[in-house]
């Protein structure tokens, strides 16, 4: 059963209001987390290329993000926070109170809002927030255009054949020459 507040999946971004690092569960006895709170404010107009731009969202609103801390995950956490605009070599420093902490107030954070049921098997549908690295696809201008094809366009017409033959009739005709029946593929080995 999903809310009907959820926001549309897809990519998001907003400032960045407030961050911390923190431990999950009622008793802070879960996971390690650095978590972030973020107005979003915009949505991307295309969700397969954000070089399209964004679009204000009707009513900003404010989403949490929790960046989940273990083995696994850290190196995933430490390219999100570089993403960010982070460069420190101390993780205390990802919390507002570190010894020489990160200032992320105002860095505008590009997310990705999926549904997951939560908890699993429950039937009940929440928004789950993540760091977006989803860059802009930026088209060459005409000058880079031309440089590229100064530069590799001999190469990539001397590799290229006229008329290359489809994967299906080169299976086919080997096949044909070997004297089995067309379309059928040989077991590796035999």
């Amino acid at each position: 059963m999903s809310s009907p507040n959820l926001p549309v999946e897809g990519i998001y971004r907003g400032p960045v209001k407030e961050w911390s690092l923190s431990r999950a569960g009622k008793n802070r006895d879960g996971n390690y987390q650095w978590v972030l709170s973020v107005r979003i404010t915009e949505r991307a107009k295309n969700q397969d290329d954000i070089s399209e731009g964004f679009e204000l969202v009707e009513k900003p609103f404010i989403r949490m993000v929790f960046n989940t801390i273990t083995q696994k995950t850290i190196d995933r956490v430490i390219e999100d926070a570089k993403f960010l605009g982070f460069q420190s070599d101390n993780i205390l420093n990802l919390d507002a109170t570190g010894p020489e902490p990160h200032d992320f107030a105002g860095t505008v954070a590009q997310l990705s809002c999926v549904h997951e049921e939560y908890p699993e098997g429950s039937g009940k549908v929440k928004d789950k927030w993540q760091i977006s690295r989803k860059k802009e696809r930026k088209p060459l201008n005409e000058n880079e255009l031309d440089d590229l094809a100064a530069l590799f366009g001999d190469r990539f017409k001397d590799r290229m054949t006229p008329d290359p033959e489809p994967a299906e009739e080169f299976f086919d005709k080997k096949a044909k020459e070997k004297g089995k029946p067309k379309g059928r593929k040989e077991k590796v080995g035999a």
